[in-house]
């Protein structure tokens, strides 16, 4: 049975100073965001009325396509169409993406959103589908009820079944956990403006399944802030992503914001963020999708180098036993592991 909890303001608000259903972005309506450095504070701890959030000196991403600018991300609310996958999340009607990373199927009313599920996607895993519409006991996850203003708070559990079409063609059954607030309001500071009437919504969820026999999480952890006086999308969004087991352990942290930085950091040091291995598991190649020059090296799980190379997009690895790899990537100017499954 969920557990929902909601403390609202004691005192009347305007309707910019909650979210209602009547604020929730319109279909087909989206909004180009630039994407920031990714090593950000969180002001986790700067809650509660008349709060100053500082982000007005971040660093966007370098475009080297546009030198001088920030790369940008598009943040969308579509309607679900009948024609793809969408349909496999049962009483959704909204799409909410946020570039390519996530993308969020819910429906409202004028008392709840509740969520059906989501699309995540993981550098070694590829898209991996959390559907709450799905398995032997589907379970939807609420994440708020309106109208939710300052000091707004809910739990829910949920559950339903998690797919990937490398390592889980076949759903699992998985559960989950979630809390959804406004957990402040006050002025955000960006890059060459400042907002005063925003409000900040901080969903935290998480969900496990498992995978041959070993439980496998994927944690959420979002902070939007919105100025409904500007726009019903967040004008800074920090998302931060987390897969942890034995198999695969990876954490990515993205953030938009609505007012492009006026200083960048290099291209190359976020490049290995979008580097994909696969298949996962594999028994006999492995591709590696990275358009630069590399070494590689392949490990087990106890650190003993086993294979390595550069510059070659398939790797043999036929001949490794039945077990959990480590593959480390190096360029000139970063690297990254990643956990594969040799079956």
């Amino acid at each position: 049975m969920k557990n929902l909890i909601a403390l609202l303001c004691l005192f009347p608000t305007l309707c910019f100073s909650q979210m209602t259903q009547n604020n929730e972005p319109t279909y087909g309506t989206n909004t180009t965001m630039f994407l920031c450095d990714s090593n950000v504070t969180k002001y986790a701890n700067l809650v509660g009325n008349n709060q100053t959030w500082d982000y007005s000196n971040i660093a966007g991403i370098g475009d080297p396509s546009n030198l001088g600018h920030a790369r940008t991300k598009l943040v969308s609310l579509d309607t679900i169409n009948p024609n793809t996958t969408d349909t496999v999340f049962i009483g959704a009607n909204k799409k909410y993406s946020i570039g390519s990373s996530i993308k969020t199927f819910y429906s409202s009313t004028p008392t709840q959103r509740i969520s059906q599920g989501y699309i995540f996607f993981e550098q070694s895993l590829g898209d991996v589908y959390l559907n709450w519409t799905a398995g032997t006991n589907p379970n939807s996850e609420i994440l708020n009820e309106y109208p939710f203003a300052l000091n707004g708070f809910l739990t829910d559990n949920y559950s339903g079944a998690i797919k990937n079409t490398t390592f889980l063609a076949t759903p699992a059954q998985a559960s989950g956990n979630a809390s959804a607030q406004i957990d402040g309001s006050g002025t955000l500071k960006l890059p060459g403006n400042t907002y005063s009437n925003v409000l900040r919504y901080h969903l935290k969820d998480s969900s496990t399944t498992s995978v041959f026999g070993q439980n496998i999480s994927f944690v959420r952890d979002i902070y939007e802030y919105y100025d409904y006086s500007m726009s019903n999308f967040p004008i800074f969004i920090i998302l931060n992503s987390k897969v942890y087991s034995l198999i695969v352990n990876n954490n990515s942290t993205i953030v938009l914001s609505k007012d492009e930085p006026t200083h960048f950091v290099g291209i190359e040091e976020k490049m290995l963020s979008n580097i994909k291995i696969y298949p996962n598991p594999v028994k006999n190649s492995l591709y590696i999708d990275l358009k630069k020059d590399f070494e590689y090296k392949i490990k087990s799980i106890d650190g003993l180098e086993l294979i390595k190379g550069g510059n070659s997009s398939t790797i043999d690895v036929s001949t490794l036993p039945v077990g959990v790899y480590l593959i480390e990537i190096a360029t000139s100017t970063d690297k990254s592991t990643l956990r594969f499954i040799k079956s």
